[in-house]
């Protein structure tokens, strides 16, 4: 895995590049599976028998991939010791870390591989842990996470001398007292058909997990996509511990680039059969972890190897060149791709060269 990882960033690390932390659920019968237990499956939207995987991707502009994983163990694998040497789990990853610890360890590990990124995007389930936020700020980690309407913030700066608690507004409040007119439009990109846009409004506020005590002055978005009618959709809140100086779009940008992740659980369930395995110990599961994230990086690099033969490969392409190519090492590879290209395309847009997968948007512009 960590090879993966090492190849990964050095295809995409840089100053545009962007970490992405998300958690993934997989439904399991019995209680022999490595980490299996009883708990909220945020796919399910409800309890469920399921392992919880912490994945880190790296992603820039379209090109986005997996670079680090770790299998979340509840407390009560880790107070049986008898259930865990069944698993195989080694002595010294049988103490008890959090989810939001696994994340830090995550962002820290990459880090140490020397990779370079801008920043780390939370989902809601992580950006609502207050000691993460800190974790990731003390360390010197910028981050950009979702949070929940119901963050507490307080949108004036707090006076030293003034002892009493900061008065908190709540982000939807905040969001809710805006005008119409105070919404900032914004392109993120060019569709095939309309533009994908979106209007938001941004103030810098100061933060403190249990609203006393020195508070954080950090960046807080407000925003909603726009459809091709202008109709606005639901809101979402991020905030960010940027530099003061960072432009508000620059933030939003960055928030919104979460698309990248949620494309790689998709096409890893889609096409690489992600949840489809047999499997239960310790060092089983992290094989398959690795042959993952492996092969995703191999339909990266495929991707880039192709970059000037548009529309982008996509993953049907890719494994239909495998199937193809590999048994019969004489056949050409431009032929081959000419020839994947035309057979996995759907029946309609066969021969259409207005055919273009949905692209996500580029940090770099």
């Amino acid at each position: 895995m960590n090879h993966v990882a090492a190849e990964v960033s050095r295809l995409l690390d840089g100053p545009q590049c962007m970490v992405y932390v998300d958690e993934c659920f997989t439904s399991k019968k019995g209680t022999k599976s490595v980490g299996v237990a009883k708990m909220h499956n945020e796919r399910l939207g409800k309890m469920d028998n399921c392992q919880a995987t912490v994945f880190l991707a790296i992603g820039r502009g379209r090109r986005v991939a997996l670079a680090g994983a770790r299998l979340y163990l509840p407390r009560e694998w880790r107070e049986d010791p008898a259930r865990c040497l069944s698993a195989g789990i080694p002595e010294n990853f049988r103490i008890y870390k959090s989810k939001a610890a696994l994340v830090l360890e995550l962002v820290q590990h990459l880090r140490g591989l020397g990779t370079r990124f801008a920043a780390t995007w939370l989902h809601d389930r992580h950006g609502n842990d207050p000691s993460l936020l800190r974790a990731l700020d003390s360390a010197g980690e910028v981050f950009v996470a979702d949070v929940p309407g119901d963050l507490r913030v307080a949108l004036e700066k707090p006076v030293p001398e003034v002892k009493s608690p900061m008065t908190l507004s709540s982000a939807s409040a905040w969001a809710d007292s805006h005008s119409a007119d105070a919404w900032v439009p914004l392109v993120l990109r060019e569709g095939s058909k309309v533009e994908v846009a979106l209007e938001f409004v941004h103030q810098c506020v100061w933060w403190h997990e249990d609203g006393t005590g020195a508070a954080k002055c950090w960046h807080l978005v407000a925003l909603r996509l726009l459809d091709a009618y202008g109709r606005r959709g639901k809101i979402s809140w991020t905030m960010s511990n940027a530099g003061v100086e960072t432009p508000p779009a620059r933030i939003v940008a960055m928030a919104c680039s979460r698309l990248c992740i949620d494309r790689s659980f998709h096409e890893l369930k889609a096409s690489l059969d992600m949840a489809d395995y047999q499997i239960r110990g310790w060092l089983a599961w992290h094989h398959h972890t690795a042959l993952l994230m492996l092969a995703l990086l191999f339909q990266l690099q495929e991707r880039m190897v192709h970059a000037q033969e548009p529309p982008p490969l996509s993953d049907a392409e890719i494994a239909d060149l495998l199937l193809h190519h590999l048994p019969a090492a004489g056949v050409s590879r431009v032929r081959d791709t000419a020839a994947a290209r035309q057979r996995s395309q759907p029946p309609g847009l066969k021969g259409n060269g207005d055919y273009h997968p949905t692209a996500l948007m580029d940090l770099s512009e």
